[in-house]
């Protein structure tokens, strides 16, 4: 299997096409390439800064064996399995539930590593109607409304999230929280509020496997 496509750097404004073997290939490739700010040409005009690679990659036409393809999962780092980018945050909250890696209090959300950055910025309206939303720099980032991930349902029981720590006001994943507070405040109490509740942990292991 051959896949094709075209990249243009930002410097000389040359066009190279690049024949790559796999999807495995083309990720890492493009991970070298975004953190050198090489735009890719096809259909793309602008990126966001936070786009993750699929939502790049999903802006144009990849050609493999002369059938367009697109790419659809993303291989989880802590296990065999792979999942749509919109599921690996579910996924990874369970690896986090479950205890099964080594992980800390910069554990990130959307792949398990400690590698990735995460904010929380404005993304839309002013003043008290301002709408905010999770940044991250993390190849598997989603986006996604951070009101409607607090909540534990039937399809999303999982509600791992960017919150503002309590009582520092740092940005970190909720799941972290717990470990946060025993790190950096250790003479406080974890508010209740912020506790994962019993009925949501049973509730992932059910339902992301």
């Amino acid at each position: 299997m051959q896949i094709k496509f075209e990249l243009k750097s930002n410097d000389n404004g040359c066009r190279t096409v690049f024949d790559l073997k796999n999807l495995n290939e083309i990720n890492e490739y493009l991970t070298i390439l975004y953190r050198e700010q090489i735009d890719i040409v096809s259909q793309i005009k602008r990126v966001n800064p936070f786009s993750s690679n699929l939502e790049i990659l999903n802006l144009f036409k990849l050609k493999v064996d002369d059938d367009e393809v697109e790419i659809s999962k993303y291989k989880c780092k802590l296990c065999p399995k792979d999942f749509k980018p919109d599921r690996m945050r579910q996924h990874i909250g369970l690896h986090l539930i479950l205890n099964d890696f080594n992980h800390d209090l910069n554990t990130c959300g959307f792949c398990g590593t400690n590698e990735c950055s995460i904010e929380i910025k404005k993304s839309s309206g002013k003043g008290k109607n301002a709408n905010k939303a999770p940044f991250s720099n993390c190849r598997y980032y989603v986006k996604f409304s951070l009101g409607a991930a607090a909540t534990s349902t039937k399809h999303t029981p999982c509600t791992n999230r960017p919150i503002e720590c309590p009582s520092c006001k740092l940005v970190v994943w909720s799941y972290n929280l717990k470990t946060h507070y025993e790190s950096k405040h250790i003479n406080l109490e974890l508010p209740d509020a912020f506790l994962i509740k019993k009925t949501e942990i049973e509730a992932v292991k059910k339902y992301i496997n």
